[in-house]
């Protein structure tokens, strides 16, 4: 039996359905846990620089890169839930996300990080 057809059956899909039925991609969970991961892994092995910060550029770029993916491939059943993920990827961004991204000779004295901007909001 393949697994896709374990998926459909009744038995399992009574059990288990609620974990996978609004998605139409099957992997797209994976893939969001591994967005979580990266994101949260971000502040941890990227240093922290005195001009500019590299943990904010990264950020944005791994979020952008998946609001595009949401949007390219709908990876929801349902077009309300695939415009809610991009609204909560849009959401997820700090609004002052880019100010550390510039050089700022008022903040040029400390470095920051992307944990700091978060925290400090």
């Amino acid at each position: 039996m393949s697994r896709r057809s374990t998926a459909q059956d009744p038995t399992i899909k009574a059990q288990f359905g609620y974990l996978y039925s609004g998605y139409r991609l099957p992997f797209w969970e994976i893939a969001e846990m591994a967005r979580k991961l990266v994101m949260a892994a971000v502040p941890v092995f990227i240093q922290v620089q005195t001009v500019g910060s590299l943990q904010a550029v990264v950020g944005e770029i791994l979020l952008v890169l998946f609001m595009v993916l949401t949007i390219y491939l709908h990876p929801y059943e349902s077009k309300h839930d695939n415009w809610m993920q991009v609204s909560s990827i849009i959401g997820v961004r700090p609004p002052g996300m880019w100010r550390h991204v510039v050089h700022d000779q008022r903040l040029s004295s400390r470095p920051c990080c992307l944990v700091d901007q978060v925290t400090n909001m």
